[in-house]
């Protein structure tokens, strides 16, 4: 029932929130199958508490309709109020903020359609592989694991929730302050491996490959490089059925779009770089519009932008690219009709997300995946404007274009770089998030 009335929400926003009235009901689904010790029951409580909004694609608003002129109007205005002398200007917020409402006022009286799933857990485990998938979820406190190898479940407790979060929120903060700073490196490696130690420590994972579902609490986090999965090929997904879902798409031939955003040192030469490892590549300089961007990335076999990004806290449906005139927020890209099969997104906090009860995640990424993008490589910090990150793209790219899937692609550039202080850095803020 509660599927049905979320199918029947045009809203990301609303289908978002609607999953607080099945939380308590999930809690208590999963906190049963926990007590039964039945390791394929709690990874099915913990696919049912996962995510669930994200797997109905965002209603498209028809090209003329009357959001348009909103968001052009918004944009402007945000631009003006990032300009110094604007900054403290009361009627400019004022009138962002009717915006905003506006945005958010039409957006909910879409209606949504339902959307049929032949996911199983049978089918889970065929499309794996010779992959291990690990999902966690939290009960009473508590972080839990099951692991999923050759078809065998196995369930493992990891530990207090609240005390592996808080390491992550102090690996975080360094993670930044070495970005911003250029210094404290070494600090950052020791809080990756205590991290590490402590959410993946108990568990038997080797070198093949990894999907990881981690609640929403940790998807932020730097996986790729912990040590316990060092030598693996990590994707981490939102739910395992988002993961199966982006296996079951094929990828195909489609443009190539390279953008830069403004008042970045290196992210024309970041494009420049890339624009050498693509040929007929379209590239979009830092002066590029936000609806340029829109009509350039729509429906591209591979998308990426380097450029500034900002996640709202207070309403994620507003995180944002800044483009060369304004914002390029998530109701802009609902409008897109086709997302890219790939996006890369060297922007900073481009792959953070919020998460509501019941576990939804909002933000750039999540309305990437809703809308069918099969792999986002995004940004969980700060990203070093330097050149270290534009070597980590252009050695990943350059394994993408000679046809090695993004995971192993990620995981082969990140290697490259771990040895030097300003490329750990660059490569620990990066994530392959999706299906791989």
């Amino acid at each position: 029932m509660l599927d049905d009335y979320q199918a029947g929400l045009g809203a990301s926003d609303l289908r978002h929130g609607i999953e607080r009235q099945g939380a308590e009901l999930g809690e208590l689904g999963l906190r049963l199958a926990v007590d039964s010790t039945n390791p394929r029951r709690v990874f099915r409580w913990m696919e049912r508490t996962r995510a669930r909004a994200l797997r109905f694609p965002p209603v498209v608003p028809a090209e003329d309709d009357p959001e348009q002129p909103v968001l052009v109007e918004l944009r402007r205005v945000t631009a003006e109020l990032r300009k110094p002398e604007n900054r403290d200007d009361r009627d400019l917020v004022r009138r962002q903020r009717q915006l905003q409402e506006e945005l958010r006022s039409r957006s909910r009286v879409r209606r949504g359609a339902s959307v049929e799933s032949d996911f199983n857990v049978d089918k889970l485990v065929a499309a794996l592989g010779s992959r291990t998938l690990i999902e966690m979820g939290k009960i009473d406190g508590r972080l839990l694991a099951v692991t999923v190898t050759g078809g065998r479940f196995r369930l493992h407790e990891l530990g207090e929730a609240a005390t592996i979060e808080g390491e992550l929120a102090r690996l975080r903060f360094d993670m930044r302050r070495a970005a911003r700073l250029g210094r404290d490196h070494d600090r950052v490696r020791r809080a990756v491996g205590q991290f590490g130690g402590l959410v993946l420590g108990k568990l038997p994972i080797g070198e093949e490959d990894v999907v990881l579902v981690p609640p929403g609490s940790l998807m932020a986090a730097p996986w790729t490089v912990l040590p316990a999965l060092a030598g693996a090929r990590v994707v981490v997904a939102p739910s395992a059925e988002m993961w199966w879902r982006g296996q079951r798409r094929s990828r195909s031939d489609g443009a190539v779009v390279l953008a830069a955003g403004p008042d970045l040192d290196h992210a024309s030469e970041e494009i420049a770089g890339l624009d050498s490892v693509y040929e007929g590549a379209t590239v979009l300089g830092p002066g590029n519009s936000a609806e340029s961007f829109g009509r350039a990335v729509r429906g591209a076999a591979i998308a990426h932008a380097a450029c500034h990004a900002s996640f709202e806290v207070e309403n994620p449906m507003f995180s944002s690219l800044r483009l060369g005139d304004g914002d390029f927020n998530v109701y802009d890209l609902e409008r897109l009709h086709e997302s890219p099969q790939l996006m890369v997104l060297s922007a900073c906090d481009s792959g953070y997300t919020d998460t509501n009860a019941g576990d939804e995640l909002t933000g750039l990424t999540s309305a990437l995946l809703s809308m069918g993008s099969k792999s986002v490589v995004a940004s969980i910090g700060l990203v070093p404007d330097s050149r270290a990150t534009s070597d980590l793209m252009l050695r990943f790219h350059t394994g993408i274009r000679d046809g090695v899937d993004p995971p192993s692609a990620l995981a082969s550039a990140q290697a490259a770089l771990l040895d030097n202080p300003a490329g750990y850095i660059a490569a620990a803020s990066f994530l392959c998030i999706g299906s791989g």
